[in-house]
């Protein structure tokens, strides 16, 4: 049977658990409605991938649903195959969508607008959310602990740059702290 450990659990955030939640009370409830209590990795695995079909789950819940089953039952990782190799196929198939980002014009009209409504720092944060491409997350991370400038420079000269540490505490999509660099020359008006 799956059990979650607490120190386990501990790693994992909040919105990640709802997020394996809502990903598995559907196909929990399926399971039941079906009178079906799978016991093995392979009797799981089928379960996950007759589900898939049946349920006509998009790409990112299919995923979401085999990672709170892994989660769930950690001695299940690296052993859902069926249930992996449909995913990696699918990932060959699938058009992903991009979202076009906001035009820079776009953008630093809404950042007047926050400004103008007592927002400074979500309109500044626009404007670099933009011109970095961060993920909103990062920028809403962001501390002024988490700006810093070359060492001994107080001047703000046309070389000037300030290196932007993004997931401090939390980490970045990519599960790592990263960072990226903010040159005066490019930008003078977020100096």
């Amino acid at each position: 049977p799956g059990w979650i450990d607490p120190h386990q659990n501990a790693k994992i955030k909040e919105d990640t658990t709802k997020r394996y939640r809502k990903a598995a009370e559907p196909f929990v409830g399926w399971l039941q409605h079906h009178n079906m209590s799978p016991e093995t990795v392979l009797e799981w695995d089928t379960a996950l991938v007759e589900y898939k079909n049946v349920a006509e789950l998009k790409m990112s819940q299919f995923t979401g649903l085999v990672a709170a089953v892994e989660h769930v039952f950690p001695q299940y990782a690296g052993q859902l195959k069926w249930s992996k190799k449909v995913l990696a196929g699918w990932i060959i198939d699938h058009d992903t969508l991009h979202t076009v980002p906001m035009s820079m014009n776009a953008t630093c009209f809404g950042a007047c607008h926050f400004s103008t409504e007592g927002m400074p720092r979500l309109g500044v944060g626009m404007v670099l959310q933009r011109a970095r491409g961060l993920r909103p997350r990062e920028m809403l991370e962001l501390q002024p602990e988490h700006f810093s400038l070359p060492p001994g420079e107080r001047d703000l000269k046309v070389d000037t740059y300030i290196v932007v540490n993004l997931g401090v505490k939390q980490g970045t999509k990519l599960k790592r702290p990263q960072s990226t660099v903010l040159r005066f020359k490019q930008f003078p008006i977020l100096f």
